[in-house]
């Protein structure tokens, strides 16, 4: 089985959630997509050149959860 990835959830410097790209999509209320978009460099660059950068949302990959077994 194919182990999944963590994704930390920021708006502007404020840490808001930890998960996999389901469980923070759930806890969001949008869709798997768009959390794995925001985590690579075109979705980060897209929310880079909004005005209020201080609400804008970040995802970061932050790899496989390590606690995970095979």
């Amino acid at each position: 089985m194919r182990k999944k990835n963590d994704y930390a959830v920021y708006k502007g410097d404020t840490f808001l959630f930890l998960g996999t790209a389901e469980e923070c999509a759930e806890y969001f209320n949008v869709k798997i997509e768009s959390i794995k978009f925001l985590s690579t460099p075109s979705g980060r660059a897209r929310y880079a050149k909004r005005k209020r950068q201080d609400k804008a949302i970040t995802v970061v990959n932050i790899g496989p959860d390590e606690e995970e077994k095979e």
